[in-house]
Parts: structure tokens; sequence; C-alpha cells
């Protein structure tokens, strides 16, 4: 076999080492997150269940608003210099900035909140949820200086412990205390509160006391864009569940959330191919057979891909009775919207590498601004006819055309080779066969297994291995895998 293909294929074995490597790692932590999901899921009423996903993304979106960016720009300015003094600064006065934020929002969302109804029967929930939204930022920070300094160990006891810790209350909370969403929350705050605490106590020598700002005059405005990115990314989930709610009711809510639960299980295989796609692409892009390397990549992301999200659509009424009970039954038909949508922005990660390269991922606010605008646009023309079918339709359209416009970009930076065009046919046919499963559901039995998208997902593979991979190409995956089984053969 040539040298060249040699180099190829120990290229792809790397990347797929290290996508297992991360994927268990992931997988194990995302496993103990996904476990509290059927508890509440099933000891709740779906309307409750709906609302305390709600509660939670906004909690998600407050603590973006606070962090502010501040992540990614202590993360680019902390190894700039080598003295550990100048770093305790940058730490201590990104900390400061985030505390004095605070200080001055929680009376705002606090008063937000009383302004909202002070008759809500979930009021008590809403304080417990912005009461632990300091610690979650007091994690989320020592956390981010743990893992810079390569303290792995402490590491792992404030982000696997919190998550254990929290499905232990659960626990607590469904078969001994008296399955509040307060009891939830207070729950959630005594976690947060512990591991926020115990992570800035597994950072003190990184602090210090401040001797002025200036350094986070410096990262402002590179924190600005990311931090704009990291809004608009948070802000889209909650407006979805906010226009099902106001223009439908909390039943389907409920159901919504369930569905997106679902859909979430695609994120384990993504998560696992992102954390090791930024080295991997990083380390060869300066390698003349790049270029071609990367487009296989995508080639071989996309049918994985979208032959998942097919699976996924197929059980998905399956998982929803067996995670969330036959309450929940018809939270499956948005699961392959939902899918596509991340499937095609994970997909992006791989056309957009040329921002990455060169350093340019502020460029990518204007796929972020594409993306609110044209969610908000097309659930306002769908919902009204196809209710939380709609808001899938609307998230598919709009991280498509997110992931369009930052490769476009992309493109102006570093080309990938002349094969774009073939991934994008094929999501074109997965979205045929969607909608006619979509189209059918009504007019077949009451499968949990529907036997369309699993058809389809057979289509799509043949289809996906003839069209898009020459003969040599197809050669070279399949000789990948078959080492990479060998391998892990001999190290189990």
């Amino acid at each position: 076999m040539p040298q060249n293909n040699l180099k190829i294929e120990s290229r792809l074995f790397s990347l797929a080492r290290d996508v297992l490597i991360y994927g268990i790692g992931n997988a194990i932590n995302k496993a103990l997150t996904l476990i509290t999901f059927p508890l509440l899921a099933r000891y709740f009423s779906v309307e409750d269940y709906g609302w305390l996903d709600l509660i939670n993304t906004c909690v998600v979106l407050a603590t973006v608003l606070l962090v502010f960016g501040q992540d990614v720009a202590v993360a680019r300015f902390f190894y700039e210099r080598s003295s550990k003094s100048y770093r305790r600064q940058i730490a201590t006065q990104s900390l400061v900035l985030q505390l004095g934020v605070i200080c001055c929002s929680i009376p705002l969302l606090v008063f937000a909140i009383l302004w909202w109804d002070r008759s809500d029967k979930y009021l008590n929930s809403y304080f417990l949820a912005l009461a632990q939204v300091p610690f979650f930022v007091l994690q989320n920070f020592s956390q981010n200086i743990l893992k810079w300094t390569f303290q792995r160990s402490k590491f792992l006891i404030i982000s696997v412990g919190s998550v254990c810790c929290t499905v232990i209350g659960i626990l607590l909370v469904v078969y001994v205390g008296r399955k509040s969403i307060t009891d939830v929350f207070l729950v959630f705050l005594v976690v947060r509160a512990i591991f926020g605490l115990l992570g800035i106590w597994f950072v003190r020598n990184w602090l210090a006391i401040p001797r002025n700002m200036k350094r986070v005059a410096t990262m402002l405005p590179f924190a600005f864009p990311f931090a704009i990115i990291g809004v608009l990314s948070t802000v889209v989930p909650v407006c979805e569940r906010i226009v099902i709610e106001q223009h439908m009711n909390a039943h389907s809510l409920g159901l919504f959330s369930v569905g997106s639960k679902i859909a979430s299980l695609i994120s384990l295989p993504i998560l696992a191919f992102e954390m090791s796609w930024g080295p991997f692409s990083l380390s060869l892009f300066r390698e003349s057979k790049s270029p071609y390397l990367f487009d296989l990549v995508l080639r071989t992301a996309c049918s994985i891909l979208l032959v998942l999200v097919l699976l996924l659509t197929s059980c998905a009424e399956y998982l929803v009775n067996l995670l969330g009970s036959s309450k929940y039954a018809g939270a499956g038909n948005i699961v392959f919207f939902l899918t596509l949508g991340l499937a095609v922005q994970a997909l992006g990660s791989i056309t957009s590498v040329g921002l990455m390269i060169k350093k340019r991922a502020d460029l990518k606010l204007y796929g972020y601004l594409i993306m609110v605008f044209t969610s908000l646009l097309f659930m306002w023309i769908l919902v009204p006819h196809y209710g939380a079918i709609g808001v899938g339709a609307a998230n598919a359209i709009s991280l498509t055309l997110k992931t369009l416009v930052e490769s476009i970009i992309s493109n102006r930076y570093y080309r990938l080779g002349a094969n774009q065009l073939k991934p994008f046919l094929i999501i074109l046919l997965v979205v045929l066969i969607g909608l006619l499963d979509l189209a059918t559901r009504k007019s077949i039995p009451n499968y949990t297994i529907h036997p369309m998208p699993l058809v389809g997902c057979l289509v799509v593979a043949a289809v996906s291995w003839i069209y898009l991979f020459s003969r040599e190409e197809r050669e070279k995956l399949f000789s990948v895998t078959r080492s990479s089984i060998l391998r892990m053969q001999k190290f189990w």
C-alpha cells in the first residue's frame, strides 16, 4: 500500500481512537446526568416536568449571561506569561468582575420574578433556582482553572462529584421526600453551593488580592464576541420553551422537554467527536493532504451521524415510554428535527474549521445571529399550524442556516476538498425520509419502533457508502475499522 495511504489511515485511526476515549469519559459523566431524567419524568406530572426543564434552561442562560465570556478570555490570557503572579491577577480579576456582575444582577432578577407573578405555584422554585446561579458561576470558574492548571484529580472531584451528589439527592427526593419540585431545586442549590465553594478552595493558590482591574479591561474586548455567542446559543432553547408554553399549554411543554432529552442522546457521539476534532485538525492543517483528509472526515461523520439521526427517530417513542412512561406519548414526534439540527451543527464544526485555524472564531457571531433570527421567524410561521413539531422544524432550519453561513465564511480562509456538496444531498435524503415518516405516522399502526426511519437507516447507509466514497476510500475506511477493532480487542 502506498505510504500516503498508510499515513492517512494512521491519522484516521488516531482520530477514531481519540473519539472513543473521549466518548467513554464523556458517556460516564453524561450517563450519570441522564439517570435523573427518568426519575424526574416518571415521578412528576407532564406539566411539572415541563416547568422544571424550563426553569433549568433559564438557570443556564442566567449563568452564561453572568460569566459573559470570561471563561474563554481567561483561557486565552492565562498562558500569555509564565509569571505566577500575572496568572493569579488574571484569575482573580476575572472572578471579581463576575462576582460584581452577580451582586448587581441578582436584585434585578428577583424583581423580575416578583413582577412575573407573585401567586405562581412555582415561585419558590424560581427563587431557589436563582440562588444557585452564583454557586454555578463559582463552580464553572474553579473547574476552568483546575483544567488549565492540569489538576485532573480535583477537576474530577468537582465535575463527577457534583453530578453523583445530584443523583443521590434526586433519589432521596423521589423515594423518601415529598416528591416536590421545590425539593428538587433545593437539592440543586445545596449541591451547587457545596461544590462551588469547594472548587474555590481548590484554586485558592491561584487567587490573590487584586491590584487593579487593568487585566479585565484587556480581556473584555476579547470576551465580548464569545459572550454574545454564548448568550445567543442558550437564549434559543429558552425561547422555544416559552413559545410552547404561551401558544400551547404546560402539557405540550412537558412533551417537548422529554423529546429534547431523547434527542440529546445524539450529543454523546457528537461531543466525543468535537473534543477530539479540535486537536486533530489544528495539528494537521499545515500538511498538504489536510484538505482531502478533512473532507474525508466530513463525509464519514455525515454518514454516521445521519444514520444515527434516523435510528434515534425510529426508537424515539420506545425510549420515551422506557425512560419517561406512557404519559409522554407523542413526545417522540419532535425528535427527528431536533436530532437533525444537532447533527448538522456538528458537521459545521468540520466545514468551519478555517475559522478555528485562522483564530477567527469571533466570526461565528454572524451565524449565531442568523440562527436566532430565523429560529424566531420560523417558530412564528410554523407553531400555529404544527405546534411543537413546528418548533423542532424551526430549530433544524435555523441550525442548518447557521452552519451554512459559518461554512461560507470559513471557506474564505481555508477550503476543504471538492466534495462538500455531496453530504448536503444526503442530508436532503434524510429530510425526505423524516417528513414521510411524520406524514404517515397517523395512518399506520402505533408502533413503538417506527419502521420507515429504520428502513431509512439502511438506505442512507448504502447510498452514503456508494455515493460519498470512492472504491479506494472504502478500502481505507474498512482497513481503519478493522485495525481499530483489533487494537481495541488487544487493549481489553
